[in-house]
């Protein structure tokens, strides 16, 4: 056999060694897909803000970095404060989205600094990864930040007995079971969390573009998100057919929701998000006889409004109109 034609043969079963290995790596784990989504969110995405945010952010300080005591890394917060703070102010405390796997509290400065400017204290959470943290560490560690802002709250000026819930993405979902816990005394020993805090300290909760149904992210019709939902389960639950599990059951928001759950403010946008799962939340909880203020949007009036729009502050439609209808709803909720 000529040199050349060994050398091209060498090649290509290095090539295949190479695909094959990689498929099968794809295949027996998880991190595959959660190195891609965390190269997705490592990209600061471009989002409009109001004309004059500077000026807005002027108006505010920001405390970077604060450390609540936890077993598990990024056990870190911030707090937003208007510079004129001289007395304890309501509390939103903010779960920040990244499909469980990525995502930090950076990506919510923007509209945290425009409800410090608004008169809250913000607290933005951080909170390990999964596949390095398994349900329910995150919520958890939600728990434990809670917990640790009773020993700053007059620091801060943070009024601890007039706390709003919020999340984004799924930070929504985490930020919506912090809610069950605080309300619901069987959902604390199903998933074996103890809340930090009590019903009576929440006054609120704001729920934007979140799955409130893990199993529900998958079998979508669209195979690249069903892919990336089934591996976003895996590294969550720590099981490759997760779906299977006991432990997905607790996922379900609606099913552990009590009569005890607080005032809600939830939407979505009608494009490539969770819209159906909000849609469906915000239902349930009506029955329930829960206050529910909901904002989605008919296509066929607003246009494609995707996930995550809300942070769009300044865009002046959906994002800006987002913006008027959480002031309005937390100034609702926080006056009573």
């Amino acid at each position: 056999m000529k040199k050349g034609l060994k050398t091209a043969i060498a090649i290509l079963c290095a090539l295949f060694a190479i695909v094959g290995g990689a498929a099968v790596y794809v295949a027996c784990s998880p991190q595959p897909a959660v190195w891609l989504l965390r190269n997705q969110f490592g990209d600061a995405a471009e989002i409009q803000n109001v004309d004059n945010y500077n000026e807005i952010k002027n108006n505010v300080t920001i405390y970077k970095n604060l450390i609540y005591p936890s077993d598990d890394e990024r056990n870190t917060y911030d707090i937003y404060l208007p510079k004129s703070a001289d007395e304890n102010l309501p509390t939103i405390v903010w779960v920040h989205g990244g499909a469980f796997v990525a995502g930090t509290k950076d990506g919510i400065e923007n509209y945290a600094v425009m409800l410090a400017n608004e008169g809250y204290a913000v607290v933005g959470v951080d909170y390990q990864w999964a596949p390095e943290i398994q349900y329910p560490g995150q919520v958890r560690q939600v728990e434990e930040c809670l917990a640790a802002l009773k020993s700053v709250k007059s620091t801060y000026y943070l009024n601890l007995d007039k706390i709003i819930l919020c999340g984004d993405s799924a930070g929504a979902h985490i930020a919506a079971q912090a809610v069950l816990l605080a309300t619901n005394s069987e959902y604390e020993q199903a998933i074996g969390v103890s809340s930090a805090i009590t019903a009576e300290q929440l006054c609120g909760a704001v729920l934007y573009c979140g799955p409130y149904d893990v199993a529900e992210m998958l079998n979508t019709g669209n195979k690249a998100i069903d892919f990336f939902a089934s591996r976003i389960g895996w590294a969550l639950l720590g099981e490759k057919h997760w779906q299977d599990g006991e432990m997905i059951k607790t996922t379900t928001i609606k099913d552990y929701a009590t009569a005890q759950f607080p005032s809600v403010f939830i939407t979505d946008g009608n494009s490539g998000s969770f819209e159906l799962q909000g849609k469906a939340l915000a239902d349930n909880l009506q029955d329930k006889g829960i206050d529910v203020t909901s904002l989605f949007f008919d296509k066929e009036q607003y246009g494609e409004v995707g996930h995550e729009y809300q942070f769009n502050i300044g865009d002046g439609a959906s994002g800006s109109f987002c913006y008027e209808q959480t002031v309005s709803f937390l100034s609702r909720v926080t006056q009573t």
